[in-house]
């Protein structure tokens, strides 16, 4: 059985593909530092609870905790005045000293491959059209995957179809993951083998505190769209993954009703591999104010 959100656009996620719960070990990456760090634009502080990671952002005359997870958060003991904001997937209601706010400030909903729920023959599970287009990948002969240098992947992204507010905030994240992550960055682009000519790419990046990988950037070239690059890119991550014995595909956030109706293309592609759906719930704010910093 399949859930059908249909405005304009067709996209299928599998009913019982849909989780109300964390998968059996799977860890959210904002558990990892790496990741944390990776993930804010400006300084942060890394919070290390017994309970759980968080981050803090730190405006002078106002704090913000920021929490993902299913433990609940222990009070601040940050000197001044803020607050906390925990997204989280399994609570319907906030717990005592919470309040929930509106749904529409939800974390986006994420999208999960566990590749050891996968068959041998992985792709059986696929989507008829991505069936095709894998074949379609396998049978062509004009292009073939490389790794590239960072350089040579962002002169690429800027001539995409990318809009230019994209291209500044995917150069953002360009920088803070290599900066954070190093040689577990890995720039995967379709190269065009009679030129060599880049046409789509995938920044990927390897987790294995959290025993994931997941790509922050993609582009594609408008010659590309109608070759089966993208798939092909899927397919080299599959192996990637396979190789360094990383269990989870992270594809990142999926379209839901209610968010920008530009996120529908991505998500249709995500679709076509029936990933797991993970939604948050409604998130929770506490506020808080010390006097001093508490021990």
């Amino acid at each position: 059985m399949k859930i059908c959100y249909n405005t304009a656009m067709h996209i299928h996620y599998k009913k019982e593909n849909i989780l109300h719960k964390l998968p059996s070990h799977f860890i959210h990456p904002t558990q990892s530092e790496k990741f944390t760090k990776a993930s804010f634009s400006q300084d942060i502080t890394l919070l290390h609870t017994k309970e759980t990671l968080g981050a803090l952002c730190d405006f002078g005359f106002f704090k913000i905790e920021y929490y993902t997870g299913e433990n609940e958060p222990p009070k601040s003991t940050k000197s001044g005045f803020g607050m906390q904001l925990w997204h989280q997937v399994g609570r319907q209601s906030a717990p005592k000293s919470w309040c929930a706010l509106p749904q529409f400030l939800r974390r986006s909903t994420t999208a999960l491959i566990d590749r050891k729920d996968q068959p041998k023959e992985y792709w059986r599970n696929w989507s008829e059209h991505a069936r095709r287009q894998r074949s379609r990948w396998y049978a062509q002969k004009e292009l073939y995957i490389s790794e590239s240098t960072k350089e040579e992947f962002q002169s690429a992204f800027h001539e995409s179809t990318l809009t230019p507010a994209l291209q500044n905030l995917f150069a953002g994240s360009i920088e803070r993951h290599t900066s954070v992550y190093q040689e577990d960055v890995h720039f995967l682009v379709v190269r065009v083998k009679e030129t060599q000519k880049i046409i789509a790419g995938f920044m990927i990046v390897d987790d294995f505190a959290t025993n994931q990988s997941f790509y922050p950037v993609a582009f594609i070239l408008s010659v590309a769209k109608k070759t089966p690059a993208s798939l092909g890119l899927i397919e080299y991550w599959w192996h990637h993954c396979e190789k360094k014995d990383i269990r989870f595909m992270n594809l990142g956030i999926v379209w839901m009703p209610g968010d920008p109706t530009s996120w529908k293309g991505y998500s249709q592609f995500k679709a076509f591999f029936h990933p797991k759906i993970l939604i948050f719930q409604k998130p929770f704010v506490r506020f808080f104010w010390n006097s001093t910093t508490k021990k």
